[in-house]
């Protein structure tokens, strides 16, 4: 974790969990994300939720915030990943991702076709 300025700070995702191959606003292995703690999560925003469970203890994962009907949830972006988690008194937002970087050499969808790749 790196420290941005006074509030904000960086992460880089380790996992496929929000990552959606048919999706190009996924996250993939290898971004980086700003957090800021000082934005309010909307509908629809990625935020970093600070979990406390029996089987991991406390740890931080980041989740795709969905508010319907009154109701928070937190879900994946990995369609196999499918059920989505009430946020409760053992999940906290810690703050919300206000800027995602991707180097375009690690995600093959975006990256040019070479001739390598028409073999």
């Amino acid at each position: 974790m790196t420290k941005v300025d006074a509030s904000k700070y960086l992460v880089t995702i380790i996992s496929d969990s929000m990552y959606d191959p048919a999706d190009l606003d996924s996250l993939m292995i290898g971004d980086t994300l700003e957090i800021d703690p000082s934005l309010t999560p909307r509908d629809g925003d990625f935020v970093i939720v600070d979990f406390v469970t029996v089987e991991l203890g406390e740890f931080k994962g980041v989740r795709k915030l969905v508010i319907r009907d009154g109701k928070h949830l937190l879900t994946w972006g990995n369609p196999a990943w499918t059920e989505a988690i009430e946020l409760s008194d053992d999940a906290k937002i810690a703050g919300v991702v206000s800027m995602r970087s991707r180097s375009l050499l690690n995600d093959e969808r975006l990256a040019p076709e070479t001739e390598a790749s028409h073999e």
